[in-house]
């Protein structure tokens, strides 16, 4: 797995997802009707800055403002690194990169 490098996208501020907590994000699952997947950055994590990712499939609202500038495609989960703010609940979910390119989300289909 790459290390992220969140500078890859100098908008990236304003393409963050609006959740700022784990909370909100969990409710994206119903009041957005997206996929969720998340886990632990292990050794690569920065501890209380950047220490887990989550990529979110579906999520149109940010697809619509974000998406294309980068390189989000609507049937590929993009992945966010969370930005701790201190709390380890509130913070701030900076995009990484798609999971085509990350390979953080095996997928579940079989031929």
């Amino acid at each position: 797995m790459p290390w992220m490098d969140v500078t890859q996208y100098p908008d990236a501020s304003s393409c963050a997802l609006d959740s700022r907590s784990w909370e909100e994000l969990i409710n994206m699952r119903t009041t957005h009707n997206v996929t969720l997947s998340s886990g632990s950055l292990g050794p690569k994590a920065i501890s209380g800055v950047y220490d887990t990712w989550v990529c979110i499939k579906g999520h149109e609202p940010w697809l619509r403002r974000c998406g294309e500038r980068v390189g989000a495609l609507p049937g590929d989960p993009f992945c966010f690194v969370f930005q701790d703010t201190g709390d380890f609940i509130h913070g701030t979910f900076r995009p990484w990169g798609s999971n085509k390119s990350l390979k953080l989300v095996k997928s579940t289909c079989k031929a």
